[in-house]
């Protein structure tokens, strides 16, 4: 009987990060490939004039030398003769489309403020343009689990966010992962809210996924609940929504830009959009 091909997770290397968040993506790749029996592509997005594949190559290798981690296939450097980090972004954003693979995986800087404004984020600008998931690593993100084991979902309740809920579901039953379902629950909230929530869990126990509901009452802002919850509750990974558009990307997707960035574990961000309408 035929086993069926293993997937492809991209991996964009970043050859000026520092080596601890080098270490702490590698780290992140090892636990999925092992839960999707998963081939790793390294792929560097470069000006030619910039560094030569040999260069990459021994970059790469610098970094597989420090931590004993298999599945990963050769290097592999992408052309972009624009500097910009938005040019980048989408040069690796359709290479991973091309290739069809089940996640991008990038490291981040976790830049706030005028920095980031000035330099740009790339894994922020692969949130808004990838048709792939994009799964972020930050660097206050610990030292990944062999396997992942509990997988936070915050949401809303909205349509969009349903379709998310079934993606995630599918996952975690690949995983054998609990599925938290986590949203804020404001004083007064209409029992129409509750109902749905607990609908919502009741389906994903339906799906033979162990399955918690949690209507968080803090009084902290949305991004910070989520990360808390997820540091005490030794969440393995969060799932989050992205909207489309720049500024959607300003005004309503701040909540998954700031847990991206501070989350205490690597941070899986899916699409609601067609890869055009996110370039708009």
């Amino acid at each position: 009987m035929d086993r069926n091909p293993p997937e492809i997770i991209v991996w964009g290397i970043d050859p000026t990060a520092e080596l601890e968040i080098q270490l702490r993506v590698m780290s992140a790749l090892a636990t999925l490939a092992k839960s999707w029996n998963a081939v790793i592509e390294p792929v560097c997005v470069i000006k030619p004039r910039h560094l030569h594949s040999d260069r990459l190559e021994t970059l790469f290798e610098d970094l597989v030398s420090k931590i004993n981690l298999p599945g990963f296939g050769a290097p592999y450097a992408i052309e972009c003769r624009t500097e910009t980090v938005a040019a980048k972004a989408e040069t690796l954003a359709m290479y991973a489309a091309e290739k069809s693979a089940r996640m991008l995986v990038v490291g981040s800087h976790a830049r706030h403020g005028l920095q980031r404004a000035l330099l740009g984020s790339f894994s922020e600008s692969l949130i808004l343009i990838s048709p792939v998931p994009v799964y972020v690593v930050n660097p206050h993100s610990a030292s990944c689990a062999e396997r992942i084991e509990r997988i936070l979902f915050p949401t809303d309740f909205s349509a969009s966010s349903r379709n998310g809920l079934e993606l995630v579901t599918s996952v975690a039953r690949e995983m054998a992962a609990e599925l938290v379902i986590f949203s804020r629950r404001k004083p007064n909230t209409a029992e129409d809210f509750v109902n749905k929530a607990e609908a919502w869990a009741t389906w994903v126990a339906g799906q033979n996924v162990r399955v918690q509901l949690v209507l968080d009452e803090g009084p902290d802002n949305t991004a910070e609940a989520i990360v808390r919850y997820a540091r005490t509750n030794t969440c393995d990974m969060i799932s989050m929504i992205s909207q489309a558009g720049l500024l959607k990307s300003n005004l309503l997707a701040s909540t998954t830009r700031e847990v991206a960035r501070t989350a205490g574990c690597p941070v899986w961000v899916q699409h609601t959009f067609p890869y055009s309408s996110a370039r708009k």
